[in-house]
């Protein structure tokens, strides 16, 4: 067996791509999402911390509303 060396993380800013707010992708935020939630690790953060929010919310209304179409959709015919 072999081990690779552990990535060096580093803050990272960016601007939101929505409101154009100035931002930080923190190395903690980056460890958790990288070796906790295995996400890959070439992501990078697009958006802030309240338009993701803004975001999660929309996309929770919009699973909510497909559901509801899809339960009601004969009835609606």
């Amino acid at each position: 067996a072999y081990e690779i060396a552990p990535r060096a993380y580093r803050d990272k800013a960016y601007l939101c791509w929505r409101c154009r707010q100035p931002d930080v992708f923190t190395a903690a935020e980056q460890k958790r999402t990288f070796e906790a939630r295995k996400v890959h690790i070439d992501q990078q953060r697009v958006l802030c911390g309240a338009c993701h929010r803004e975001w999660v919310g929309l996309e929770r209304e919009a699973r909510a509303c497909r559901r509801w179409w899809a339960a009601e959709r004969s009835a609606l015919a």
